[in-house]
């Protein structure tokens, strides 16, 4: 969980998460209440995301009772989400990264225990958890591994509602030309990098 306390850089006074290198600034005492209450263990990603009351991977639609298979998981925010905000009952969460798992494992217990059920897949994403698996919604943010639903979509196999992060305007290209809709465009300062989030409802 992210438990709160006072920095102790005297040139900025920062509420800070134990245990964790994020700090908020002491204006932003709402937000991180705000992630507090989650009751997650997290680190800076994805604490990021939980400081918004939206995010660029919501559906316009209910989850109620659905399977979502999230690609890229890293520390469970977005299935606390789905869950949470959509009444998602089930979140296939696929994960390669070790730090990220950490943070995963962690929380997987208390989302199954308030939420629904929380599988974790600990290895990178590969076309066989779409075959293996069954889902009602996609949502894929995992830099290159996103060709995978392209690969998937060639052989002939339709995907559920979608929403993915493309990572070069190549590749959302890519999407375009198999249905997808631009949702949003923006620039990643740290990665230096245009991303374009493409769904396909």
């Amino acid at each position: 969980m992210v438990h709160l306390g006072l920095s102790k850089r005297k040139h900025l006074p920062a509420l800070f998460a134990k245990d964790n290198p994020y700090a908020f600034k002491l204006w932003e005492y709402r937000l991180a209440k705000q992630v507090e209450e989650t009751g997650l263990w997290l680190d800076g990603l994805g604490i990021c995301i939980l400081t918004t009351d939206q995010t660029p991977y919501d559906p316009p639609f209910s989850l109620e009772g659905k399977t979502v298979l999230d690609i890229g998981a890293s520390n469970g925010e977005c299935a606390w989400w789905y869950m949470k905000k959509f009444g998602a009952s089930h979140v296939i969460s696929i994960e390669c990264d070790p730090e990220q798992i950490y943070y995963l494992k962690r929380n997987q217990e208390y989302l199954n225990k308030n939420f629904g059920k929380v599988d974790i897949i600990e290895e990178p994403f590969n076309i066989q958890h779409l075959k293996d698996n069954k889902f009602d919604f996609i949502k894929c943010d995992c830099e290159g591994y996103e060709m995978i639903l392209i690969d998937y979509i060639n052989q002939g196999n339709k995907l559920p509602p979608t929403v993915v992060e493309a990572h070069t305007d190549w590749i959302r290209d890519r999407f375009l030309e198999r249905g997808f809709t631009v949702k949003k465009r923006f620039f990643d300062n740290m990665a230096q990098v245009s991303l374009n989030v493409m769904i396909n409802w």
